[in-house]
């Protein structure tokens, strides 16, 4: 998920400082409140990482984790 999001970054010339340290996967979606599911593949429970702000980057304090659906919301 981190290497993901600095490979956007870069392309899109977006800032990025994140460490693995600053992403913090809940337990549960904090949007619907569903368990994510980890595993081979892309899924609509899969964990993201979304961008609060989209004007900004990949910084502290711009991202959250939340379920792939939510993101693509």
């Amino acid at each position: 998920m981190l290497a993901s999001a600095r490979r956007r970054a870069a392309a899109k010339g977006w800032d990025f400082n994140l460490t693995v340290e600053d992403v913090l996967i809940p337990a549960v979606c904090p949007v619907f409140g569903t368990p994510f599911h980890f595993g081979i593949g892309k899924t609509d429970q899969s964990p993201s990482l979304d961008r609060i702000d989209n004007t900004r980057g990949y910084v502290r304090g711009n991202v959250i984790v939340v379920s792939e659906l939510a993101n693509r919301m």
